[in-house]
């Protein structure tokens, strides 16, 4: 692990990052209302020299890893840690705006709600993000279906 690591550090390699895509933002319009979205950056990884000697080390140095890992000793290197804490920061920001997502907008219908147009719907018990128009129809359905029940006894 050490010594694949010291060539990858050392340029022996000559990994570099090749950008596919670059990262953009793009104006969207949702249900008459405009919002701007980030689309990240698509990138990979390239091996440009030694790449024979490189995918055989790496190799090595994954197992060597797992059979670490499995044995609880890995202890990662502080380039690792960072990585590792953006990767964590950069999750719960994903997550954080996933559930804003959700919960603007309606889980039945999928309009966006929480604005004076369409209002969010307070449900009791589970949780619900549902606009005034499905809330409607869902009491609808449920009077209905209480009238059939009422008419069968």
């Amino acid at each position: 692990i050490d010594a694949f690591e010291e060539k990858k550090d050392k340029g022996y390699f000559g990994i570099k990052t090749v950008v596919d895509e670059p990262g953009h933002e793009v104006e969207e319009t949702k249900d008459g209302k405009k919002r701007k979205v980030w689309h990240p950056a698509r990138v990979h990884m390239e091996v440009t020299k030694h790449k024979d000697e490189y995918d055989v080390m790496k190799a090595e140095a994954d197992k060597a890893y797992e059979v670490l890992r499995e044995k609880g000793r890995y202890e990662p290197t502080d380039e690792q840690k960072v990585i590792m804490t953006y990767m964590e920061y950069a999750a719960e920001k994903f997550i954080k705006e996933a559930e804003k997502e959700c919960y603007d907008t309606c889980e039945l219908c999928g309009r966006q709600i929480g604005t004076d147009y369409s209002p969010r719907i307070t449900t009791k018990g589970w949780i619900r993000y549902i606009c005034e128009k499905c809330d409607a129809k869902i009491k609808e359905d449920a009077e209905k279906r209480k009238a059939e029940l009422d008419k069968g006894k």
